[in-house]
């Protein structure tokens, strides 16, 4: 959970309504966490959650002493912080080029990968992602980018305003629609779709020359960074600061899953008739495999009791890829779950 939310901040950050300070996010991040005690109360402990996303930082030169996981006293909470921390630096370790100067990140928006598909020698892409909401099909209009240079001024804060309404109204009476935030899944998976809705469209670094990575890629990524570092040096009782800090280890394990002849089966439509419904036969057929595909992966992590949505960085199109700790019993789950899966 702190890895989830430990860059929240930035999307709270990027309204002209709260303080113009560089190197702050940690502190709107914790901000958030506090509002709502009652909420991650119920299935964490709310004081270590808070510590751990205020100061997952070790960079002195950027961050105020408040922010940082070395100044923390206790060496069990500092270890779980440098855990978080390790987890974010991993999650962002490719940056790209950086401005020779900084710039104000509420102006920044999100650059759209899509104009350098297949062009990768283009340094000024044009395209940027507004801020809205994602909305269900068919109101698919708020994906497409635009040409703009900059936010404008204010331009989030409605956007912002949402986000945190949408937390305070559903987090009332410890139910989210009919989900019980008592669930640790439940309430991470929820959190998951708020953040998708409203950080698909923010950039995780405004620094960089070309923002084209998410916040909430970021954040997820982050998460399942995070818990699969946990869960490792756990389980290979190395839970301390040397052997976090350490870049020689093999700690995760990429798991890709892929359905074989799927255009085979979707287009052999022949051996269901002819006439009218075809097209309706092609959907539900492609639905079936995109159906199979999501029980495959589930199967996996359900046997390994991790969060679905957060150990599963794709799923699309009959394949899935999951990150995973390296441990000798996820090979034995994995090689259980093949066979379940093919019989």
């Amino acid at each position: 959970m702190a890895g989830l939310l430990h860059d929240v901040g930035k999307l709270l950050g990027h309204g002209h309504f709260l303080p113009h300070n560089k190197g702050q996010h940690p502190r709107f991040s914790v901000e958030f966490v506090e509002a709502f005690p009652e909420v991650f109360a119920r299935v964490s402990d709310a004081p270590l959650l808070q510590e751990l996303v205020q100061r997952h930082h070790n960079d002195r030169e950027h961050f105020a002493s408040e922010f940082l996981v070395q100044n923390i006293e206790d060496r069990h909470v500092r270890t779980l912080a440098a855990l978080v921390s390790k987890a974010d630096r991993l999650s962002s370790s490719q940056p790209g080029a950086g401005f020779e100067q900084w710039q104000d990140y509420r102006e920044t928006a999100l650059t759209s990968i899509l104009e350098r598909v297949n062009r990768v020698d283009i340094e000024n892409p044009q395209l940027r992602y507004h801020v809205r909401t994602l909305q269900p099909p068919p109101s698919l209009e708020v994906t497409f980018p635009d040409e703009f240079p900059t936010f404008g001024q204010g331009e989030l804060n409605q956007h912002i305003t949402e986000f945190r309404e949408d937390f305070h109204r559903l987090f009332q009476n410890g139910k989210i629609g009919a989900v019980d935030t008592t669930d640790f899944e439940c309430l991470i998976s929820y959190m998951l779709n708020v953040l998708y809705k409203y950080a698909w469209c923010i950039p995780s670094n405004t620094q960089e020359a070309i923002p084209d990575v998410s916040l909430y890629d970021h954040l997820k990524t982050t998460a399942a960074v995070a818990s699969c570092l946990y869960l490792y040096h756990s389980d290979t009782q190395t839970l301390n600061e040397h052997e976090i800090g350490r870049a020689d280890i093999h700690r995760f394990c990429l798991v890709a899953g892929d359905l074989s002849e799927i255009q085979k089966y979707i287009f052999d439509i022949a051996t269901v008739g002819t006439g009218r419904g075809v097209a309706r036969r092609l959907r539900s057929r492609s639905f079936f495999v995109q159906l199979y595909a999501e029980t495959a992966s589930h199967l996996i992590l359900s046997r390994l009791g991790l969060p679905i949505g957060v150990h599963t960085i794709i799923n699309s199109g009959g394949r899935f890829y999951l990150l995973l700790p390296n441990l000798p019993q996820v090979k034995t789950i994995l090689d259980e779950a093949a066979r379940s899966v093919d019989t």
